[in-house]
């Protein structure tokens, strides 16, 4: 269902054209003024960066083949792997970024714009952490596990809000992101499963 709204959108933000709606959101995100606000970018930034992301996926890593929960690994592997599949779908869309005579740019950001492939990889890294941590069997306790995915949930949205706020993306790419990284997610939930009930 994620790809038979993500194929069409792709298709739609492909070449140089801006589409209005993009335009008139980005510019609404962007009046927002508020230190509360400034800070949600911030931590956006944070959450979404390449070193943080696959730095986090490290530990993960490590702590579940520590535990010798080899599926787990490999799903947290693959995801993090995954996030480079963006580069593929962006040269396939050749969608433009948004441009200082547009909107406020404050973060410098080369090559196409559709999808974005840093909201895609945070929902594929947060995505991961967050099927880990609500799947049957985990034994974690509810008061550690529901805060956990919480925070989960809302990295991904500040994310997304991020790439906005300064200008690196429009609505559209962050929305692309999140569909392709959510339809490549449960593909590997998918093969996680089986591999769990093989193994």
């Amino acid at each position: 269902m994620l790809l038979v709204v993500a194929l069409p959108l792709s298709a739609v933000a492909a070449g140089n054209g801006v589409l209005s709606a993009d335009l008139s959101i980005a510019r609404r995100i962007q009046s927002l003024d508020h230190p509360v606000v400034d800070a949600l970018v911030r931590a956006g930034n944070l959450l979404g960066s390449t070193l943080f992301l696959l730095g986090l996926a490290g530990m993960v890593l490590l702590f579940s083949a520590a535990r010798r929960h080899w599926a787990d690994a490999a799903l947290v592997l693959a995801a993090a792997v995954s996030q480079f599949l963006g580069l593929l779908l962006k040269a396939a869309a050749d969608s433009p970024r948004p441009t200082p005579d547009l909107i406020r740019v404050t973060a410098a950001s080369d090559g196409a714009g559709f999808p974005s492939r840093t909201t895609m990889a945070a929902l594929l890294a947060y995505g991961t952490m967050f099927y880990l941590a609500t799947r049957p069997g985990n034994t974690s306790r509810p008061a550690v596990r529901w805060p956990m995915v919480a925070v989960f949930v809302l990295a991904i949205l500040l994310v997304g809000y991020e790439r906005i706020a300064v200008g690196a993306h429009w609505p559209s790419d962050v929305l692309g992101g999140y569909l392709f990284g959510g339809a490549i997610l449960l593909l590997l939930i998918a093969a996680h499963r089986r591999l769990r009930a093989a193994g």
